[in-house]
């Protein structure tokens, strides 16, 4: 009875998101933005939140070998525990690990916290475990923490403009999006003309 509008206005964040994504310059997208008037602090956390399509080309392969790293040996041990009929166990440890993998290859940079956890939670279950191999936690230590390295390493090449456990802020208070050193200089300027 009634038509539906097929000209809904769209969403300027879910917008910048995808512009992003879809591999548009960070500045453009976001003067896309805020042409459509979306808020610039807000809008600018996004961009801040999402890599850069030359890191995340570049990159791309470091985020799989991290997941990897961590699933073989985890799928490893849930088989040699299949094999033995506990499969409750498993099917209850399947459940955060999988939903961490696929933000981090959504590109959240909020997931590389919690995959972080995953690994201090998984040196943890090895710690409390029964495995009489005097040399088991030690090794699982060394291997969580190679991997912990990892992922940092992985974090800071696709977000340089951040530290790993905040986002940096202009003087205006939105976020550093961009590696580039243009975004500072009108900054530098106005430090000057103060002076």
């Amino acid at each position: 009875m009634f038509k539906k509008s097929t000209d809904k206005a769209v969403d300027p964040t879910k917008a910048l998101r995808s512009d992003i994504l879809s591999g548009m310059p960070k500045h453009e997208a976001f003067s896309k933005y805020r042409a459509a008037q979306g808020e610039p602090i807000r809008g600018s956390m996004i961009a801040a939140m999402l890599p850069d399509a030359a890191d995340r080309a570049s990159s791309r392969w470091l985020v799989y070998l991290m997941l990897a790293l961590y699933w073989v040996p985890i799928l490893g041990l849930y088989t040699a525990s299949a094999l033995q009929g506990n499969f409750a166990v498993i099917w209850g440890h399947f459940f955060w690990p999988t939903v961490v993998t696929y933000f981090l290859i959504r590109h959240s940079s909020v997931s590389y916290y919690f995959f972080i956890f995953l690994l201090l939670h998984t040196f943890y279950v090895a710690f409390n475990s029964n495995v009489p191999n005097p040399l088991f936690v030690p090794l699982v230590g060394l291997y969580c923490a190679g991997l912990t390295v990892l992922t940092v390493y992985t974090k800071m090449r696709l977000y340089p403009y951040q530290s790993f456990f905040h986002q940096k802020k202009n003087p205006n208070d939105t976020y550093v999006y961009t590696a580039e050193k243009d975004e500072v200089k009108p900054v530098a300027q106005k430090r000057r003309k103060r002076r």
